[in-house]
């Protein structure tokens, strides 16, 4: 996969699929305010693939003389898991599945990139654990470190406020 990060609608040259931006809604299951449902298509000339549903939170970083709101995808949940692999044969990936994950979650932040929008900055995230990797089995390659609880950041976006 190739996702050309120029775009809106990140795109696959590979096969012309693209991702629009996700449908953002609260998680109103989980009785967590903070919690957020991310909502994607997957298209190709117009047409519906298929989609993806993955769970992630909410956060809002308040530091003197700085603000952001941090969103992130938490691909960590079996069922989030097993969904993104399930879009790995639409996409036509034939990359081991730690690595089409990269690519897939760099693919789902890349609409988020672009122009400034509003007045705080914000932070896009994806990730998963090693414990939930190694459920699928999803061998996590010798040069990724992850964090201390076992977290392994996919892919990150950040988009800078428009004020200043």
């Amino acid at each position: 996969m190739d996702p050309n990060s120029e775009s809106k609608t990140p795109f696959y040259e590979a096969n012309g699929i693209s991702i629009g931006q996700p449908r953002m809604q609260a998680d109103v299951a989980s009785g967590d305010s903070r919690e957020v449902e991310y909502q994607y298509s997957f298209r190709q000339s117009g047409q519906m693939l298929t989609g993806l549903g993955v769970g992630g939170a909410e956060y809002f970083l308040n530091r003197p003389g700085y603000h952001e709101r941090l969103y992130t995808i938490d691909l960590s949940t079996r069922p989030a898991l097993e969904a993104a692999l399930r879009v790995k044969p639409i996409l036509g990936s034939s990359d081991d599945d730690f690595t089409y994950l990269r690519e897939l979650a760099q693919g789902l932040l890349d609409g988020f990139k672009g122009e400034p929008d509003g007045l705080v900055n914000k932070r896009y995230l994806v990730f998963t654990r090693v414990e939930a990797l190694s459920q699928q089995p999803i061998r996590v390659p010798a040069g990724v470190v992850p964090s201390a609880d076992g977290t392994i950041t996919l892919a990150e976006a950040f988009v800078p406020s428009d004020a200043g």
